[in-house]
């Protein structure tokens, strides 16, 4: 490979860096390096910083002399300082970076990028023409509402970081240059800083032309480094001239290979590997490959071998952690009865498109060592096992031109009550290409019902964790006692373990657990830390909070937020053996977790209402940015954080009376969201605030009319207006929130993804008006309205025969007829 002889990078890490390239998974951050050897539209060599400082300070007769000429920042600064130099100062950015002719840059531009980040303002990027494998690009400047890749990967997004020269004449002041540039852009917003810190934390990157160590911008996530190789093993690689020994260190400890290489040569080396590499691996069938690639985006193949080049930690299985792959693939734990079940029903035939395995169970049930121990049984019987990584959503089209010729493939979802309409589609896809699918699921028992009937037509076989069976305890019980870890319950028989388990500890399998060898002190640690009574530093309370505050969702707190509160320490040491947090959480694939989900609530109940207001808030702003329209619709990681702490019952139950006051703090950031004001108009609707629920819910239906869980929301709070208010306007009310209901049920009937809430809050709302005295007129209307829903509802995809709901229509029904018969007011 040329990337081995020329530049002497190791053989491992040149492959693995082609590869993610052939896939688009490698983005570029260019600096001003990469535009050497270009023209600017006056016709002048591009060249770096320094050589442009001198420049202008001559132009502009400054008299700085030594380093002070050399610093653009201070140059920058020093001529916009003077009002009379500003206008000429712009027209001469303008001249010299727009319009610029491109030379080897060309080569940049075919290399199948995933983004381009760049730090430099001139437009040479833009410029050169497009390649074959992106149709059209698309361009941002840093000020830009964020927009998430598209999903059909035909499109090249291109972001300055530091503003755009060809924008001076609509936005003069947009340039960051300067020391006071830098300093009052906040790093974590807008949007675009944010999505760049979360992607250099994790993902990899080539830098090229950019020395880091002037971007005070993003020095917070510069200085931290990148993560690429302890995350998936594909290095990063930071390309220059020339540089020192010291800047190599850095560099290294920043997570970059250092490659002293002119970028031309690199670009031309990498292009002639990237021709290799697709040559070798060819592809005869595209579709099968961009399939593929949907299917590697989104999803981990899950292996009985760990070949990431850096290990992640693993915690103590046996100390009453949350199971990790690791811990079953090393046989650390039994196999349960249910999870043999779960495997089993997906490898036995059937006519249905679909087959689901569905575990659910309470909270620290065990769902997610069933579910990977399921997985592994798979494995072993020769499927291949892919685990959703839960970042953002997938294409479902492209996803089904791989799934569609690979007959033992599961798909494997944890928490797959976040992902619905994901589900919807896949069943519907299915269906039209008559392709069976296999999927391995786990929820909360909670959300069952509401998963169930996203996989309508679907094969599904519900595993239940809660309780645990006698069988699978005695399992477990043997497993430990082979392994020596039953601790203070090693001389207990199995039948007096059983009945401590279920009557002592009420089945609650984490705590009793956490009993058997005294894992407790990690929760006195916690309680001794947030009460001032251990050394432990403010820095590691603020990290623990933050990681909670996330955690207790079941999601990891995002590498760019994680990175904002852990000090000095390198994302491994932070909870290594000897790290100041030792064994209370770890690193995954997407952030920051501890010991278990239940762990981060105990750890999120040590703090005070003023803490929960503040972390809650601190993160919510965090992810604004990025949580925009696009990124909704894409249900990303962000996404789904931002949705849990936005829920009006964890608000309250966080702040308590101070929720609307929390909301009122992130109107700013969110206010153009309608959630947010679903959720408020909830709030309001509990607090019979009727004016402030009203309005708060026909602000949302404005925002987005055409959705129907806003209607449902307002059809919600004016049916509950409409019983509480005990006049006219209270039955105007309810009739409008019946209109808003039917609204909501046909946005939805014509989406195809019809959902029950609607129907259920007319039935409950309507027995409720029945029997109040105001709505006495209304009995006829009453009559002839609830026949209608009641025969839409028989008929309506979201109560299939059979089902929980179809059953919860008959229940609604006789009840109806009851509330008729005794108020002798007869039934239609």
């Amino acid at each position: 490979m040329k990337l081995v002889t020329e530049f002497n990078i190791p053989e491992s890490d040149a492959k693995k860096l082609v590869a993610a390239l052939t896939e688009e998974a490698v983005s570029l951050l260019t600096g001003a390096g990469a535009s050497f050897g270009a023209t600017g539209g006056d016709g002048v060599a591009l060249a770096g910083g320094g050589e442009l400082a001198k420049e202008m300070n001559t132009i502009f007769d400054l008299g700085l002399v030594n380093g002070e000429a050399e610093n653009l920042p201070l140059v920058y600064n020093d001529i916009k300082s003077q009002a009379s130099y500003r206008g000429r100062l712009n027209s001469f950015l303008q001249k010299r970076f727009t319009r610029c002719s491109p030379t080897w840059q060309s080569s940049i531009r075919s290399v199948p990028w995933k983004r381009i980040w760049t730090l430099n303002i001139d437009d040479v990027l833009e410029r050169v023409a497009s390649d074959p494998k992106h149709e059209k690009k698309k361009v941002f400047s840093w000020g830009d509402a964020y927009e998430p890749r598209r999903m059909d990967r035909r499109e090249l997004q291109i972001v300055h970081l530091h503003g755009r020269a060809s924008e001076l004449n609509d936005h003069p002041d947009h340039l960051i240059f300067s020391m006071v540039e830098y300093a009052s852009r906040a790093e974590a917003s807008p949007g675009w800083h944010t999505e760049f810190r979360s992607e250099f934390c994790q993902k990899p990157f080539i830098v090229c032309g950019a020395r880091l160590q002037e971007e005070y911008d993003l020095s917070t996530v510069l200085n931290f480094g990148n993560q690429s190789r302890a995350r998936g093993g594909c290095p990063s690689l930071i390309v220059l001239r020339s540089f020192s020994p010291g800047q190599k260190e850095r560099f290294e400890r920043q997570g970059l290979l250092a490659v002293a290489a002119d970028g031309e040569k690199f670009f031309k080396a990498l292009i002639e590997d990237i021709e290799n590499w697709r040559s070798d691996n060819e592809v005869t069938d595209e579709a099968l490959n961009r399939g593929y690639l949907e299917l590697k985006s989104h999803f981990k193949l899950l292996s009985k071998k760990d070949d990431s080049l850096v290990k992640r930690k693993v915690l103590n299985f046996y100390e009453a952690a949350e199971t990790q792959w690791s811990h079953v693939v090393n046989g650390n734990d039994a196999i349960f009865e249910e999870s043999k079940t779960a495997a089993n029903h997906l490898a036995t035939d059937s006519d249905a498109i679909a087959r689901v395995s569905l575990i659910n169970g309470g909270p620290t049930s065990g769902k997610t060592a069933a579910l990977f121990r399921a997985a592994l049984t798979l494995l072993n019987a020769g499927y291949s096992v892919w685990e959703f990584r839960g970042e953002e959503g997938f294409n479902v089209d492209e996803l089904f031109l791989y799934l569609a010729r690979n007959e033992k493939l599961v798909l494997l979802f944890d928490d797959c009550a976040n992902y619905s309409s994901l589900f919807v589609e896949l069943m519907e896809v299915a269906d039209q290409l008559n392709c069976k699918i296999l999927v391995l699921a786990a929820c909360d028992l909670v959300r069952t019902r509401a998963v169930t009937a996203d996989w309508r037509g679907a094969d599904v076989r519900t595993i239940s964790m809660s309780p645990l069976k006698r069988r699978s305890f005695e399992l477990l019980f043997q497993k430990r006692s082979d392994k020596g870890r039953l601790g203070r319950c090693a001389n207990l028989s199995e039948a007096n373990a059983w009945f401590e388990f279920s009557k002592v500890y009420g089945g609650h399998i984490l705590e009793w657990l956490e009993s058997l060898e005294n894992a407790h002190p990690y929760r006195d640690a916690i309680v001794n830390m947030f009460r001032g009574a251990s050394d432990v530093a403010d820095v590691d309370r603020n990290l623990l909070s933050a990681v909670a505050a996330v955690h207790r969702f079941g999601y990891s707190l995002p590498f760019f937020i994680f990175d904002s509160y852990r000090a000095t320490y390198a994302q491994n040491e932070i909870f290594a053996d000897k790290g100041p947090l030792q064994q209370l959480g770890y690193i995954d694939r997407n952030g920051a977790r501890l010991r278990s989900r239940a762990f981060s609530e105990f750890v999120w109940n040590q703090l005070s209402v003023e803490k929960k207001y503040l972390w809650s808030k601190v993160i919510a702003s965090t992810l604004a940015p990025i949580v925009v329209r696009s990124a909704i619709a894409r249900r990303t990681l962000a996404y789904q954080i931002m949705k849990s702490l936005m829920s009006w019952q964890v608000v309250v139950s966080n702040v308590g009376e101070r929720a609307d006051d929390w909301y009122g703090e992130l109107e700013l950031a969110c206010g153009w969201n309608a959630r947010f004001w679903e959720q408020r108009a909830l709030l309001a609707s509990e607090n019979n605030d009727e004016s402030k629920a009203f309005s708060f819910a026909k602000k949302a239906v404005t925002l987005h009319h055409s959705d129907p869980f806003t209607h449902t929301t307002l059809g919600k709070v004016c049916v509950h207006i409409g019983i509480n208010r005990k006049d006219q306007v209270g039955v105007d009310r309810f009739w409008e929130g019946v209109d808003s209901l039917e609204n909501s049920r046909q946005i939805a009937r014509d989406s195809g993804l019809e959902w029950e809430h609607p129907y259920i809050t007319f039935f409950s709302h309507a027995l409720r008006a029945a029997d109040e005295n105001h709505f006495k007129n209304e009995n006829s209307s009453l009559n002839k309205k609830w026949a209608e829903w009641m025969r839409a509802a028989r008929v309506s995809k979201a109560f299939p025969p059979n089902s929980i709901g179809a059953r919860d229509l008959d229940d609604f029904d006789h009840r109806w007829r009851m509330v008729f018969v005794r108020n002798n007011k007869g039934y239609a």
